[in-house]
């Protein structure tokens, strides 16, 4: 197992990001801290993952593109992650796990200020789960 040290200044850091109540801030220290993903995507595409549409030209529903999208996430293939987690989340917009991991994908590419949007997003459709019952407990 892995022993993470800090520093008194980093602890106070963190702590004062915690108790500021931000969902957001609060998501970036816990995936800093936690091991963000691989930055780069594997040199070879995985054979297994289709690109766009299942052969038939029949489209996939928001589950299916979810799916695609964490297949793509777990080959570390962010990009098309993105672009399958805002189709899903484009034909089920109110539901908190695609917004969640679309903002995931965003947040492995840099994008911070767009994985902010879907991490709200996500947040704001239930308020009362998730990272939306820490934001209410802490602030």
């Amino acid at each position: 197992m892995k022993t993470l040290r800090f520093s008194k200044t980093s602890l106070e850091r963190i702590f004062s990001i915690l108790v500021s109540g931000s969902v957001v801030a609060f998501i970036c220290v816990f995936l800093f801290f936690t091991g963000r993903p691989r930055q780069t995507p594997p040199s070879t595409p995985q054979a297994s993952i289709a690109e766009a549409t299942p052969t038939g030209g029949t489209s996939l529903d928001a589950t299916g593109y979810a799916r695609r999208g964490q297949e793509y996430y777990d080959a570390a293939n962010w990009k098309l992650a993105e672009k399958s987690y805002r189709e899903a989340v484009d034909l089920d917009p109110a539901n908190e796990p695609y917004n969640f991991m679309l903002g995931q994908s965003l947040y492995a590419q840099s994008r911070f200020a767009e994985a902010e949007i879907a991490f709200r997003a996500a947040v704001a459709l239930s308020p009362n789960s998730g990272f939306g019952k820490r934001k209410s407990v802490s602030g």
